[in-house]
């Protein structure tokens, strides 16, 4: 009896071992992804952009910006990217990032009806709620981590920008999450 038990116990140990350390690798194993501090403007188009600085491929990334105040939040739209690319993978390491581009908020005004839905470009959207100290956009990225050890997992990104993470008439230069002056802008260089 004393035998049973003691393998009973030896099992358990080595179950709760083997989660503690399944559950260690998941997490130590992510994937680099780096989303800009920044938001680059250039003729009124306002874009993000998100790098894989890992060696594997991430899928079916998803991007939900959401416009925030301090009492209200609209969820405007969700960008579907389906794969980014590992730097290994990516021959000139340009297939390993995305920009995004922000549209236009639907925006409602205080007594929330139909007719009083206005659209809000980025500068808008910050110009009309200038008062509110507390008011972003709001980027949540998620997507799956797939890997042969663990199969897949969905992981989860947020980044906020305020009116200050705005350069304005900038542009990202490939390969860099800072954008430039458009007047450094050089053509092999940079996107559009």
């Amino acid at each position: 009896m004393d035998f049973v038990l003691s393998n009973i116990i030896t099992g358990v140990i080595a179950g709760i071992i083997a989660s503690i350390t399944l559950s260690f690798l998941i997490l130590i194993n992510k994937p680099k992804v780096k989303v800009s501090k920044k938001i680059a403007e250039e003729n009124g188009k306002f874009r993000c952009k998100i790098q894989n600085n890992s060696n594997r491929d991430i899928g079916d990334t998803y991007i939900r910006v959401t416009y925030r105040t301090t009492s209200n939040g609209t969820h405007t739209y969700t960008t579907y990217c389906p794969i980014l690319h590992g730097k290994k993978v990516s021959k000139d390491s340009y297939y390993n990032e995305t920009r995004i581009r922000f549209k236009d908020a639907v925006w409602k005004s205080n007594n929330y009806t139909l007719t009083d839905r206005i659209e809000l470009s980025v500068k808008d959207f910050f110009a009309l709620n200038s008062e509110d100290n507390l008011c972003c956009i709001e980027l949540e990225i998620s997507y799956y981590d797939y890997n042969l050890i663990y199969g897949a997992v969905r992981r989860f990104i947020t980044q906020r920008y305020t009116y200050d993470s705005i350069e304005f008439n900038s542009v990202f230069p490939k390969g860099s999450l800072r954008p430039i002056p458009i007047s450094k802008k050089t053509n092999d260089n940079t996107e559009s």
